[in-house]
């Protein structure tokens, strides 16, 4: 792939998965002390997603899903990525990483990968 930016570094395309299982601040007052009204308060969050296992949800799943999005986004294929550098905190196991294992689900090696584990600023750093 030819590209005409400085370094041949770009933003191609972006992709994004969410689990499917969702768990609402009325969820919470069920299993805590707290209210609905308490959390938007403070927080903001109406409801959050969390992994559905009896589904098959996984981080690398989440991940394969998003970074097909991605490519698709952009028009590339797994065969044109130079890196995959992953941003998370909830790898499925210490080694190897999420992003060298994604590499190999979408077929894009021999790419460099690894993941980048910044809790909430993750997404920055990767960046």
């Amino acid at each position: 792939m030819t590209d005409t930016t400085p370094f041949g570094v770009r933003l191609a395309g972006t992709g994004s998965a969410v689990p499917s299982k969702i768990l609402t601040n009325k969820d919470l007052e069920g299993m805590v002390d707290t209210t609905s009204e308490w959390i938007v308060k403070r927080t903001g969050i109406q409801e959050r997603r969390i992994l559905d296992r009896d589904k098959g949800e996984s981080s690398l799943e989440l991940e394969r899903r998003a970074i097909l999005n991605a490519l698709d986004a952009a028009g590339l294929e797994p065969s044109d990525l130079d890196l995959l550098i992953v941003g998370s905190l909830t790898s499925e196991m210490r080694c190897p990483s999420n992003a060298c294992r994604l590499l190999a689900e979408i077929g894009a090696q021999p790419a460099g990968a690894f993941d980048l584990n910044a809790a909430c600023c993750g997404f920055l750093y990767s960046l």
